[in-house]
């Protein structure tokens, strides 16, 4: 249950969150008309999700961390968007997988918690620098949940861009 709040700082922090979460939507459904094999947008997703986590680390920071203070009525119609992402990364992977460049055996459903999990927990420890940018970090974010979940590295690294 969530924490007792006034009405005005649940207000407010229910807008931080929606916030946090519009921004992500708007960028969700421009990456979903992405063009190119199902692996190539998997590795654009999750390049530019983890981006987007790491240049808004402190509300992101809030989101996860106050998420439970709001009341069930907003927490749910918060969790409702949320899980739209869970939908869509699911739904990558399963085209991925029919593409053959994952195991047929993967649980998508964990594969996507498990890529989540990576890409939340960044706001945790992320500090960019000069030699670690957003666009490195989600590279490498991005390299290890593919190799991660691949059936064959050369056919991976032959599906992925080269730029």
């Amino acid at each position: 249950m969530g924490a007792d709040l006034s009405g005005t700082t649940e207000a407010l922090l229910f807008e931080v969150l929606r916030d946090v979460l519009d921004q992500l939507i708007s960028k969700l459904e421009l990456w979903a008309t992405s063009e190119g094999s199902a692996i190539e947008e998997l590795d654009a997703f999750i390049q530019n999700f983890v981006e987007h986590v790491i240049e808004n680390r402190d509300a992101v920071r809030i989101f996860f961390q106050d998420f439970g203070s709001l009341s069930d009525k907003r927490r749910k119609e918060i969790a409702r968007d949320r899980d739209s992402y869970d939908h869509f990364l699911i739904e990558l992977l399963r085209e991925v997988q029919e593409e053959g460049s994952i195991e047929r055996d993967v649980d998508l459903k964990v594969a996507s918690y498990a890529i989540f999990g990576m890409m939340n927990w960044i706001y945790q420890w992320c500090r960019p620098t000069k030699s670690s940018t957003p666009a490195q970090i989600g590279k490498t974010m991005a390299n290890l949940a593919i190799h991660g979940l691949a059936t064959d590295r050369s056919t991976v690294e032959s599906a992925r861009p080269t730029t």
